[in-house]
């Protein structure tokens, strides 16, 4: 009779734990949107900061530029505002939506960004503002941001990850192309 107990005492717990996997499986995602910097005059997603350099606003410029074209491809079709003491650029890149039952992750849309740099003598500025999923109308980033939304989706949080990661990296790049320092090319043959 012990061992009888036992054995259903064994499968209800068996049972249990296995409907319990099997909800897990069921539950949808759950996505945390990162803290992303918002600009307190525009209200909108900006990245900006002001970085120190031991140049002129001459060879500022002209590394930065130099890294605009290597990092973007079509570059020159992106740079939509090119004067001596600043450019401004108009890139894109795509987002994913999370990956189905098979592993496969389809894209979510395109979002296209202003990244702007400025010059002065010693110091260079970036600033990438005005973020966007390309619609038939102009759809900001900020609004995946309201949860209080009647239209609002986890997923939201998703793509906000993807955008934020994906302008860290873009700044990562710049600052630490702007840091190196020029080779010099040796004459001496």
């Amino acid at each position: 009779m012990k061992k009888l107990i036992y054995l259903l005492l064994l499968s209800f717990f068996v049972l249990g734990l296995n409907n319990n996997t099997i909800a897990q499986k069921n539950k949808k995602q759950e996505y945390i949107a990162p803290e992303m910097p918002i600009n307190n005059d525009t209200k909108l997603v900006s990245y900006t900061e002001v970085v120190e350099t031991k140049a002129t606003s001459e060879e500022i410029k002209k590394k930065a530029l130099k890294w605009f074209h290597s990092y973007y491809k079509n570059s020159s079709n992106l740079l939509k505002k090119n004067t001596e003491t600043e450019f401004v650029g108009h890139p894109r890149f795509k987002v994913l939506n999370p990956k189905d039952k098979k592993g496969i992750a389809t894209m979510a849309g395109t979002i296209i960004y202003d990244i702007k740099l400025s010059f002065k003598d010693g110091k260079y500025r970036y600033q990438i503002t005005n973020i966007f999923k390309k619609a038939s109308t102009k759809y900001p980033i900020e609004k995946w941001m309201d949860t209080e939304s009647k239209i609002y989706n986890n997923t939201y949080a998703y793509y906000l990850t993807q955008t934020d990661e994906y302008m860290k990296a873009v700044i990562k790049s710049l600052k630490e192309y702007m840091a190196k320092a020029d080779e010099k090319k040796n004459d001496d043959w």
